[in-house]
């Protein structure tokens, strides 16, 4: 009982430290060893791991591991099982997490270990600048790293902004230290990603709230330095060498899922095979990595593996689509304000900062930044975590309480678990 107890202080610290890479994968064998070891007669424990979410993160894993059988070279391949292992962050965050309270804990620790980085990358621009040779990169291995964690830490310091009340909604004003790391690491798909997040919350929230995204956004870019407002014009530059660069990616990619559509060439080979599938007028020889999940993915394992990563991203976005809407009903205050707000609040968060991850990984294959993943996996999962789920659900929903079932009722209902 006493290691029961431990799991959640255990998952905050994971959550505060899993951007050093190597405490981070001490931290989570700790805790799921003990999770599975101390909960697996526990009802709460065997609903995590049969839930939808658990069960979608499964179908990927098991298609990643088929992948490797059927690799072109199982032997290099094999390096990307241990990495699946992380998915176990869903069902640990769907049950450790059972109160709202708990579920705050979790953005804020998320948000502190973002803002961390943010001020370790804001000293090194103190002491040598930035420029497209030497970007900024906190104490993390690459500076996209930071660019993914500070974007997440931002995202969720913007949900205290947007719906929270009385004094915590001054913590918005934090987001100005993370965004404003992410601003000079000059990754320009976090620019994209974050404007899309926040278009995407005012279209499902606040519609209004979109009068203001341009001038907002003319404001920003005129107060910007110029290298970085000349970063921020060359996105939609066709000519630009990165932007040609990626379209080269995308098109090596598409001919290695043509090749091999249903397990992918293998986890691991994407690089050393790009040579055989790039333009001859391709601007690198060599890449790392595709730069975008769902072509990395499919290439790498197969179609049906890229199906289940946006299956798992669309399950995630109708729930908390679902949870956004609910105070929009007529019954939608069945519970206390200040339980409504903190929930609008956690699903408001979760929403900002996976959208933005999840658009940011289209220009970056930040599903295989294992550090950005790690903080990523446990914001998927809170809008389904059984503080979540029993208060937004069973008690709000509309019409779950009164016998009439309305629309909004309907669609919290059909996502719950």
């Amino acid at each position: 009982m006493a290691v029961r107890k431990a799991l959640f202080p255990l998952l905050v610290a994971f959550v505060l430290l899993s951007s050093q890479i190597s405490i981070g994968y001490v931290l989570f064998v700790s805790l799921g060893a003990g999770w599975l070891a101390t909960g697996w007669r526990r009802e709460s424990v065997r609903r995590a791991l049969a839930h939808p979410l658990t069960a979608l993160a499964g179908a990927f894993a098991l298609l990643v591991i088929l992948s490797v059988v059927f690799s072109l070279d199982p032997r290099a391949s094999v390096r990307a099982l241990p990495g699946l292992s992380l998915l176990l962050l869903v069902p640990i965050t769907i049950d450790l997490v059972d109160s709202l309270r708990r579920a705050r804990t979790v953005l804020l620790a998320t948000a502190a270990s973002g803002t961390a980085m943010a001020l370790l990358g804001l000293a090194q621009l103190a002491r040598g600048g930035s420029d497209l040779e030497n970007r900024i990169h906190g104490n993390l291995s690459h500076y996209m790293t930071l660019s993914g964690l500070t974007l997440l830490a931002g995202c969720i310091f913007l949900a205290f902004l947007f719906e929270g009340r009385g004094r915590e909604r001054w913590l918005g004003a934090a987001a100005a230290i993370p965004f404003s790391a992410m601003v000079f690491t000059l990754t320009r798909g976090a620019y994209v990603a974050a404007v899309a997040a926040v278009t995407a919350y005012l279209v499902l929230r606040r519609p209004r709230g979109l009068l203001l995204v341009a001038p907002v956004l003319v404001a920003v870019f005129l107060l910007l330095p110029p290298d970085v407002r000349h970063r921020v014009a060359s996105i939609a530059d066709p000519t630009d060498r990165t932007n040609r660069d990626r379209i080269a990616m995308a098109r090596a990619g598409g001919r290695m899922i043509a090749d091999r559509p249903v397990f992918g060439v293998g986890p691991e080979l994407v690089k050393p095979y790009y040579t055989l599938y790039r333009d001859p007028d391709a601007p690198r020889w060599r890449v790392p990595h595709l730069h975008d999940n769902v072509i990395q993915i499919a290439a790498a394992s197969g179609v049906f593996a890229a199906a289940a990563y946006l299956a798992l991203l669309g399950l995630f976005f109708a729930r908390v689509a679902a949870l956004l809407r609910v105070r929009r009903g007529r019954n939608a205050d069945l519970t206390p304000a200040a339980d409504q707000t903190h929930r609008d609040l956690v699903a408001a968060a979760a929403f900002l900062s996976v959208a933005a991850v999840s658009v940011a990984g289209l220009f970056e294959y930040n599903f295989g930044d294992k550090e950005v993943l790690m903080a990523t996996l446990p914001l998927l999962a809170l809008p389904f975590s059984r503080g979540m789920r029993h208060e937004a659900v069973e008690e709000n929903a509309p019409g779950l309480q009164t016998g009439r079932v309305t629309g909004a009722g309907r669609a919290v209902g059909r996502i719950q678990s």
